[in-house]
């Protein structure tokens, strides 16, 4: 167990952000460690445990630490008879536009970013968006699609295969969208671009405090194939 420095998290947040990933190891191992990081002039430690890892209370109250995510990844195999039709289109040009940043925010409702009150809703919302604009060009993600009303755009997914996995980035459906079968109809795209691809497995990460999507990706035949505990201490 050591604190890693995050490279990029630091630049972005012009703080200075390391990780530790928790492995149970004695109580006074991690406090060990966050006095050290303190004497290093770390300002924010991330802190990543599995499902059943908890950080004791008396090192939360020590180091103002607070569990901020359970992020639950969701897995589903997709069978070679699965293909089927989808009204979701590949989203090709490059631009940011208002409708797919809004959305973009959206995804991210429950993002430990968001939440966080350490960091700035600027932060947020700037985060979110160099994500979709990385995705609209290409280097985060494979393919966007998108489901349109009269040419605004209502829903979209972003989707990238990477060893033989497909793994579903940001996915969001307007409020004023709700319920009519887009998000069902941006899992199909998903699901018939792997196929095209020989691919056989879709992940999605989402909180478990999101119960909607939680419902929403069980009932698309997603299960939970991991939980990860994530703490954020602001020292």
């Amino acid at each position: 167990m050591k604190i890693e420095y995050c490279t990029w998290d630091s630049g972005f947040f012009d703080k200075k952000i390391g990780k530790i990933e928790y492995d149970r190891s004695p109580e006074g191992d991690l406090i060990q460690l966050f006095q050290t990081a303190k004497e290093d002039g770390y300002q924010l430690i991330y802190v990543f445990g599995d499902e059943d890892t908890f950080v004791p209370d008396a090192v939360l109250n020590q180091f103002n630490g607070r569990l901020v995510d359970r992020k639950c990844l969701y897995s589903k195999t997709i069978n070679a008879d699965d293909s089927c039709e989808s009204n979701a289109v590949e989203y090709k040009l490059t631009e940011l536009t208002h409708d797919l940043e809004s959305l973009a925010l959206l995804s991210g409702a429950h993002s430990r970013f968001r939440l966080d009150k350490g960091f700035d809703n600027a932060d947020f919302e700037r985060l979110y968006a160099i994500w979709i604009n990385r995705s609209l060009k290409k280097e985060i993600a494979d393919k966007i699609f998108v489901v349109a009303e009269s040419d605004k755009v209502m829903g979209m997914i972003t989707l990238k295969i990477n060893e033989a996995v497909g793994h579903i980035g940001l996915c969001a459906v307007s409020e004023a969208a709700q319920g009519k079968g887009y998000g069902g109809n941006l899992i199909k795209a998903c699901v018939n671009e792997l196929l095209s691809k020989k691919v056989y497995q879709l992940e999605v990460p989402t909180q478990m405090d999101n119960i909607s999507a939680c419902r929403f990706y069980e009932k698309c035949g997603f299960s939970i194939q991991s939980i990860t505990n994530t703490y954020h201490f602001w020292l």
